[in-house]
């Protein structure tokens, strides 16, 4: 198990270059949908209907990662969520919150990357 502060776990090289290059250009290209709600928004289960959020879900190893981490034997993704928020913004586009009490999760084996 990794030595966590203040609830954060880094794991340098869990993520090689080109699968950041390839989230980029997949968030890129999520911004110029219209789903991004013009770029200032957020989205859902995008893993379900991207194959570029999906292939970070299910062909990485950060789910064995987590399993690792939370010392479980498996893992389940709940859903994915992207937040977009203009570079230099000064406005307050999302609030501080605690996710726990909407998910309807029990446990304390839950991860959020």
């Amino acid at each position: 198990m990794w030595p966590a502060c203040d609830g954060v776990v880094k794991v340098p090289g869990a993520i090689d270059v080109s699968t950041v290059e390839q989230m980029l250009a997949a968030v890129e290209r999520w911004l110029a949908s219209p789903d991004s709600a013009g770029g200032t928004g957020m989205d859902r289960r995008v893993y379900a209907h991207d194959d570029a959020f999906s292939a970070f879900v299910f062909d990485t190893d950060l789910a064995a990662l987590a399993a690792d981490a939370l010392d479980s034997e498996r893992i389940r993704i709940y859903f994915d969520q992207i937040f977009i928020k203009p570079a230099g913004a000064v406005e307050r586009y999302f609030h501080w919150h605690q996710d726990q009490p909407f998910w309807p999760i029990l446990g304390s084996k839950v991860a959020s990357p």
